[in-house]
């Protein structure tokens, strides 16, 4: 047994986790800090605080004939559409870029097709809905790992992708 290593071999499911709780947190750091980022500046330069803002019974002429209205719906606007685009842009992105994401390099494993090319656009948009699919099977989809041989969740399924070891052992 001495000098073979894990390289290449179906991952598991504790490394797996832990790259994607590792990877989760990565997430929701990053927004915080560019909503941090948006609402900062807006605070020390103008003096606008995002926590005042309230848009319950306005009408669209009251928001856009109020400069604090309209500054309200901008930055919560643009706040909200970097919190959905974060998570999708940082897997898809680095699944792309090198077949892994930093949680998964801190877990030791690499996302891979089953067919052995470069992941690109395409599988690893696949990949990112199938945590959906895999979530909202009552997460069926990703203990799925325990029971299958290629220890594929449903995403990686769904995707034809498989996670291996990426380091010697």
């Amino acid at each position: 047994m001495v000098g073979k290593g894990l390289l290449g071999y179906y991952a598991g499911f504790v490394s797996r986790a832990v790259g994607f709780v590792l990877d989760i947190l990565i997430v929701i750091g990053m927004v915080w800090v560019v909503n941090f980022a948006i609402t900062l500046p807006l605070q020390y330069f103008l003096g606008f605080n995002i926590s005042a803002c309230s848009l319950q019974g306005t009408t669209w002429f009251q928001v856009v004939s109020d400069q604090n209205q309209l500054l309200c719906v901008a930055v919560i606007s643009t706040q909200a559409a970097l919190t959905i685009l974060a998570g999708p842009a940082y897997f898809i992105l680095f699944w792309v870029m090198g077949g892994q994401t930093v949680g998964q390099y801190v877990g030791g494993v690499r996302v891979v097709r089953l067919d052995g090319r470069k992941m690109n656009f395409r599988y690893s948009l696949v990949r990112y809905l199938g945590y959906f699919v895999s979530f909202f099977a009552l997460g069926l989809g990703y203990f799925w790992v325990l029971w299958d041989d290629r220890r594929q969740g449903f995403q990686d399924k769904l995707a034809k992708t498989v996670v291996v070891y990426a380091w010697q052992a």
